[in-house]
Order: structure tokens, then sequence, then C-alpha cells
């Protein structure tokens, strides 16, 4: 049983971690305008269902791409229009700005103040109950 409550634990640290990453890598990669790159769209997926994502197709040089975007604004996409996306020449991707926006950080520590504090939090319950 203590091997797979410090098996979830290290699952969620990594959650964390990999959050944090991505969420400042976009900050650093959005402050520098030479980042944003002009790219056709050559093929649009926009999805209306409860699960899954709407994904744009775009070509940039000789890279062709496949990038998640709102519904909304796949709605107002065209195929053959350009749109501006920041690339992370590092990572190799293209990504629109508010890719991971703040509240997958707030919801990443959340789950991680509450996986470290279950237990403790049961066994307060346990001590008040006691002293009843």
């Amino acid at each position: 049983m203590k091997i797979i409550t410090i098996t979830f634990r290290l699952a969620i640290i990594l959650f964390f971690t990999t959050i944090c990453f991505f969420y400042f890598r976009e900050q650093n990669i959005t402050q520098n305008e030479n980042n944003l790159k002009d790219c056709i769209i050559t093929q649009i997926d926009c999805w209306h269902g409860k699960s899954g994502s709407s994904k744009v197709w775009i070509q940039y040089k000789d890279k062709t791409d496949k990038v998640s975007v709102s519904v909304t604004l796949c709605d107002k996409l065209k195929i053959g229009e350009t749109i501006k996306l920041y690339y992370d020449k590092d990572l190799d991707y293209f990504f629109k700005k508010g890719y991971v926006n703040i509240g997958w950080v707030i919801v990443a520590f959340v789950v991680l103040i509450i996986s470290f504090t279950g237990k403790q939090i049961d066994k307060l319950n346990a001590f008040l109950k006691k002293q009843n």
C-alpha cells in the first residue's frame, strides 16, 4: 500500500512539474515577438463534442504541423488563411498563446497539496474524534 501511495505522489509531482515547465516556457517564448510566425492553414477540424479538441493543420516553410485551438477560434478560421502562432524551436512545435494558462498551474498545485495533506487530514479527524 505504501508503494502505491509513493508512486501516486511521484506522479502528482511529475504532473505539477511538467505543467509548470510548459507554463513558464510559454511565458518566455511569447515575450519575444521574433517567435511569432505567420502560418498558412491547410486543414481544419472543429470539434463541438464534450470530449476532444479542435485542431488546425498549418504550413510554415517546409514544415506541416497540427495545433490545438479553441472551438470559438476554429469556427472563425478558413483554409488558406494565415494565422499567427508562436514557435518553440527547442521542442519544435507551434502553439497559440494561452496554450497552458495559469488555471492549469493552480489545478496542478491544488492536486499536489491535497495528495500530501490527505493522510494528515485523516489523522486530524481521528484525533478529533478521540477527543470527543
